[in-house]
């Protein structure tokens, strides 16, 4: 039987048996009876009108066969008109949330929720435990709050962006705010899996997705990050060769000064068929975003490195985004032009955007992680196509340096994706040389599925 259930003031009255499999004559209690009343014999409940949590037992006296024991269950009562959480498992405190309550002192039992950011002790399996913590976003710039050796069996069991939801006792340690030792998983998301990984295929394929628990999966496939507006997985979805779509962002007109005498190009341009998608369990957790870039025959790619950037439409397109002129200087454009211009935001230096970050090398997945991107340069930065710097932070869950190598024998924190032969020739003529070289190798860019210009990946030596 379950140990612990959630229910709201107002819901019917139920029975939630204990284990009996000797049909013994059990007496049924309730620690609290403003908040449940219990039948003694049938072990009914009836719930009350107040929110909390009440613990309800079932008492055997013992007889000549078994001896005396007991055995009892929560139930977590919730105001569904109520704001906020409660710490209860129907609203459980956030990250930051349990972070306050915590280092104010308290000590309470209570329910908290998060997205894990970094693993702070790996998985013992001689204590059954690990150590991690939890942000409300899942990034570790956020506030942290530590679950300290949680029950846990396996070294898999409790991944980075993970969605859990843990229940025990808040403490603190020095300054460092935590769930005491022991303390258990009431929920999970695990994110979704994909049965093809990304890279280049000959013909169409069939993609299916599936996820844990019965957590429903939401994708999109223009590279934004999904949500539960987004569309519901169903059926496996169909993957295929896109280049003769329309183009979607190309065409997108503000992005350089003059965007309104400018004509677009719509020329249709080489297309990967980009997928992202989300768990989302029925008390509305969310997992991990999954994010996946397929090149259907298209064998100009095959031998080719290439980098697939998928980034919010908001995020680079939007009144704020980072590729755009932006609102205040559209509305100055469209005006009477009587003051100077506010900054176009493509002209700022040092906005930054989370994308996913891919690199599929003689069609190979070889690189999948969240970074930031930056519109890079000077002078191009009101070109129609813009170059990219991309980033690895632990803002995004992620260490400071790629996960894997870019370049031989060294690992680095940021990159330019910088067109040109002759950059990378006189980065080339400096190797072997006394002399401080870029290291660097062609590759072509894609953005949220669609080519965007050819260029080199070449490492950066400033970390901002």
């Amino acid at each position: 039987a379950e140990t612990a259930i959630a229910k709201v003031i107002g819901d019917d009255e139920f029975i939630n048996p204990l284990t009996n499999p000797h049909s013994l004559a059990v007496t049924y209690s309730s620690s609290d009876e403003n908040l449940a009343l219990v039948d003694e014999n049938t072990g009914e409940v009836v719930l009350g009108e107040d929110a909390g949590t009440v613990t309800i037992t079932a008492s055997f006296a013992g007889d000549e066969n078994y001896k005396p024991g007991s055995a009892s269950y929560t139930i977590t009562i919730s105001d569904p008109n109520a704001t906020g959480n409660d710490g209860s498992l129907a609203h459980p405190y956030t990250a930051s949330e349990a972070a306050e309550l915590a280092l104010g002192g308290s000590t309470a039992s209570v329910y908290v929720k998060g997205i894990i950011s970094s693993i702070a002790t790996a998985y013992s399996s001689t204590n059954g435990n690990i150590s991690f913590y939890i942000s409300d976003d899942g990034l570790t710039t956020s506030t942290q709050f530590e679950i300290y050796k949680g029950v846990a069996t396996s070294e898999s069991q409790f991944l980075v962006g993970d969605y859990v939801v843990f229940s025990g006792n808040l403490t603190k340690y020095n300054s460092t705010p935590e769930l005491a030792q022991g303390g258990t998983c009431s929920s999970q998301v695990k994110a979704p899996r994909f049965s093809i990984d990304s890279g280049n295929y000959a013909s169409a394929q069939t993609l299916e997705l599936s996820a844990d628990n019965g957590a429903s999966i939401y994708y999109t496939t223009d590279g934004s990050i999904p949500q539960s507006t987004s569309e519901l997985y169903t059926e496996p979805i169909y993957i295929y060769n896109r280049s003769k779509e329309p183009n979607q962002f190309r065409s997108i007109p503000n992005t350089s000064l003059d965007w309104y005498n400018e004509k677009i190009d719509m020329t249709e341009v080489d297309k990967a068929f980009v997928v992202r998608a989300v768990a989302i369990s029925e008390n509305g957790y969310r997992s991990e975003i999954v994010s996946a870039s397929y090149f259907v025959d298209m064998d100009q790619y095959k031998d080719h490195s290439v980098v697939s950037l998928m980034a919010d439409r908001e995020d680079l397109f939007g009144d704020n985004g980072i590729y755009v002129t932006g609102e205040a200087y559209d509305e100055w454009y469209a005006g009477d032009k009587e003051t100077d211009p506010p900054k176009a935001n493509f002209a700022i230096h040092g906005l930054e955007r989370i994308a996913n970050f891919e690199i599929i090398a003689e069609g190979i997945e070889c690189l999948n992680q969240l970074s930031g991107i930056r519109v890079r340069g000077h002078s191009n930065r009101d070109a129609k196509i813009k170059q990219f710097a991309v980033y690895s932070r632990d803002d995004y869950g992620t260490d400071n340096e790629f996960d894997i190598e870019l370049f031989k024998n060294k690992k680095t924190h940021s990159i330019s994706l910088r067109p040109g032969f002759e950059n990378a020739f006189l980065m080339y003529l400096g190797e072997g040389r006394d002399v401080t070289y870029q290291q660097s190798f062609p590759i072509d860019v894609f953005l949220n599925g669609e080519f965007w210009y050819s260029a080199y990946l070449q490492e950066k030596y400033n970390k901002i």
